[in-house]
């Protein structure tokens, strides 16, 4: 290869950054070509993120990753966030619950199974790298990041399903990714915003995130994604700067703890780097080099420049071509792993696994029963202290619904999902969603007062954080809400948290409360069932919930 051809290599490029958002306009193979003589990169992004729903059809994915791939001298890594199944990536294809809704099922079948299918899945969509799993321990209820993405906050379970999930995904021909090293979930920053920290003192990092990272390496995980994330007790706060040292740019954290000791062997891709907790660090030019020098050997979105200063590093001696070289292999050896080369060096177009439609119809319907059966064990009953639940059926006629978090559309469907599940039994339901008057006391106190009786009272909250949908602090509307539902004095409100397993905190003296983890259609019927007695509420909690006299 030619320098600029291994230095390609270590990029992983968004596709929509270089063409365009939304992959509306037509990517023609000519585009494509002229693409990649100019950026002959190793690896590219693609479909929904984290943070942004997933969209478009697998067969368009398909069609346009197969022109990538045949332009291409070098066979692509072709990456996506789907860290609970494809579904998170290309709207067409199965997503599952969250990660902690798996980890509150507590089923290594079921964590092996995510694996399997979320590999069959986006390689039948043309990827060959999963950018999960999320091995992060939920440790701060106030954490913006974590929250649902994580298996729990227990070591020990959180290890133990991770390294199936991973099993399930490499055995079945797609790379795996377990982040975010060394570790999120502690503090209460957002990466996105600035450099987050990961202040557990040594025992309790090797304890806790030590212990995960252990499990899932000597899994056999192919690459390990490191976070804009600074951990002390290795790394003390540089003064110097007047900040704490992100992972990214870090030699004791990349090098010496995670290549030395923990003896990672595979390849080591950085998370975005345009995000805030690593572009405060210090100039473009100085933290991508530096960044490259600490140990990453894939770049995630690096930049239109990144391949031009890399040729000028190169040259100027900041970055050797031997330490190129460490991550070329790296990256050549991740390709051969997943079958993208020859044992011989030759190079070998991937293949797309062929399946008919008979085969695709049933490995879908096997996907989504194990999403059915992961939904109907998550749905946890955190406190019932009166028995209020399972609600009786025959004596349940009229219900009383407050809406919690309504305001985005797609929030709101799935809350009216579960009501028409309630309808559809024949129960008259009442719902109540505005708590914007100038006195939201008076507006359930009210309806109490004028006489108005029923069977049960369902407070359901669909409660996200900002614009990334993990966590939540009622403000607004919702803190309005929950502030009214204070002032009822003949209804018992039995609380239903259908993402944050964490709304206790806010309502500490809550004597009913359900986690559900996830909102999907699946955990919604799941949840109906539950609540009308005819499936049995899971009691395992994968995290500590917190609230008063547990």
């Amino acid at each position: 290869m030619s320098l600029r051809e291994k230095i390609g290599q270590t990029v992983v490029q968004h596709v929509e950054h270089a063409f365009g958002a939304g992959l509306a306009n037509k990517i023609t193979s000519e585009m494509i070509g002229n693409f990649l003589a100019d950026q002959p990169v190793g690896g590219l992004f693609i479909g929904g993120e984290v943070i942004r729903h997933a969209y478009g059809a697998y067969e368009m994915y398909s069609e346009l990753i197969h022109k990538f791939q045949e332009k291409s001298p070098i066979p692509l890594l072709i990456s996506g966030d789907m860290e609970s199944g494809a579904g998170g990536a290309v709207a067409s294809l199965t997503r599952f619950p969250s990660m902690m809704a798996l980890g509150a099922a507590d089923n290594k079948e079921h964590a092996y199974n995510i694996g399997k299918h979320t590999a069959l899945e986006g390689r039948m969509a043309g990827f060959n790298w999963n950018f999960a799993p999320v091995v992060d321990l939920a440790l701060n209820w106030l954490n913006p990041i974590v929250g649902v993405r994580a298996l729990g906050d227990n070591p020990f379970k959180v290890g133990e399903l991770a390294a199936l999930i991973i099993k399930g995904m490499q055995e079945h021909g797609m790379a795996a990714c377990a982040k975010h090293f060394p570790g999120d979930g502690v503090d209460l920053l957002d990466q996105h915003i600035c450099t987050s920290v990961n202040s557990l003192n040594e025992e309790e990092w090797r304890e806790q995130f030590g212990a995960v990272y252990k499990t899932v390496i000597e899994a056999g995980v192919y690459s390990i994604m490191n976070g804009h994330i600074a951990l002390p007790w290795i790394e003390p706060y540089d003064k110097s700067k007047n900040r704490h040292r992100p992972a990214t740019v870090s030699k004791k954290i990349l090098l010496d703890l995670l290549r030395n000791e923990l003896d990672f062997k595979g390849l080591i891709v950085s998370d975005a780097l345009n995000m805030g907790g690593l572009t405060g660090w210090d100039s473009y030019e100085n933290r991508t080099i530096e960044s490259f020098n600490s140990g990453i050997d894939m770049m995630l979105w690096p930049g239109a420049s990144y391949i031009d200063l890399m040729e000028r590093a190169v040259h100027e001696e900041l970055v050797t071509e031997q330490r190129l070289n460490e991550s070329v292999k790296k990256i050549l050896q991740l390709k051969l792993n997943i079958g993208l080369l020859h044992d011989t060096d030759s190079m070998k177009k991937p293949e797309i696994p062929y399946q008919d439609d008979a085969q695709i119809k049933e490995n879908f319907n096997v996907a989504k029963q194990i999403s059915a059966e992961i939904a109907e064990k998550s749905i946890t009953v955190v406190r019932n202290r009166k028995g209020i639940l399972p609600l009786d059926p025959h004596s349940t006629n009229k219900m009383l619904v407050a809406k919690i978090g309504a305001k985005t559309a797609s929030i709101n469907t799935d809350m009216d999902g579960v009501i028409a599940l309630l309808k559809n039994r024949g129960i008259e339901v009442t719902v109540m969603e505005d708590f914007e008057s100038w006195d939201c006391l008076t507006t359930m106190r009210n309806m109490e007062l004028e006489g108005n009786r029923w069977d049960a009272f369902i407070v359901m909250t669909c409660l996200r954080s900002q614009d990334f949908p993990y966590s939540m602090r009622p403000e607004g509307a919702s803190g309005k809400a929950l502030w009214a539902i204070q002032s009822v004095e003949t209804l018992q409100p039995v609380f239903i948290s259908m993402i944050t397993p964490f709304l206790i905190n806010d309502v500490p003296y809550a004597d009913t409360l359900v986690n559900c983890y996830s909102s999907g259609k699946q955990t919604r019927e799941s949840l109906e069932k539950a609540l009308l007695g005819e499936i049995e509420f899971n009691t395992h909690s994968p995290v500590k919930t917190g609230g008063w006299n547990e």
